[in-house]
């Protein structure tokens, strides 16, 4: 059983990532499929997922977290905690403390593969990454995320980024359905899915 917080008005919300070879998601949280996709390897990983409110107090909310969620799976490969929605939080990202923001976009099916190309040609110059996981589709459409991560940078700074890729989405036939804004806190193997960022 998880040891309950008590929760003050500055609540803080956070999620939390775990890569695990468990078949069964613990009460709570949510299970994936993924896949984690490089130059030499495909692999399906099991992801189980969570929102958690916090007290405010980011250091006792993360050891809380840690100490408490991770008695749930008997076999993990890394552990995340992201904060979400402050990325201001830092004053600087780095390779410990980096941003992360999902675009969520669903595009029409007859249109997808065109769609697609021109995002996967223009992925360099806006610094962003197509996601390659199962694509949702529902009433003629097809769901694509666009993924950023910041090692560097001011928040202000990479504000600017993400708005102009924005304001590129903007000028294609899609729809953009949400933005996830993500501040990683905690990443006990950060290697596992570095790759897609070179």
């Amino acid at each position: 059983m998880v040891n309950k917080m008590k929760k003050h008005k500055n609540d803080t919300r956070y999620h939390i990532h775990i890569t695990s070879c468990d078949l069964k998601a613990p009460r709570g949280f949510k299970l994936t499929s993924i896949i984690l996709e490089n130059k030499k390897v495909k692999q399906e990983h099991n992801m189980y997922t969570r929102t958690f409110v916090g007290t405010g107090d980011v250091k006792r909310d993360i050891d809380f977290m840690k100490s408490n969620f991770s008695k749930m799976f008997n076999n993990i490969s890394r552990f995340k905690i992201e904060l979400l929605n402050k990325p201001d939080y830092i004053s600087i990202y780095n390779e410990i403390n980096y941003r992360e923001v999902h675009i969520k976009t669903k595009i029409k099916t007859e249109l997808f593969d065109l769609i697609k190309y021109k995002l996967k040609q223009n992925e360099n110059i806006y610094d962003f990454r197509l996601s390659n996981n199962p694509k949702e589709v529902s009433n003629n459409y097809i769901t694509q995320f666009v993924n950023m991560r910041y090692f560097s940078g001011t928040p202000e700074e990479c504000t600017n980024k993400i708005n102009n890729i924005l304001n590129y989405l903007s000028t294609l036939d899609l729809e953009i359905i949400e933005k996830k804004e993500e501040l990683a806190l905690y990443d006990s193997n950060f290697d596992e899915d570095k790759w897609w960022t070179e």
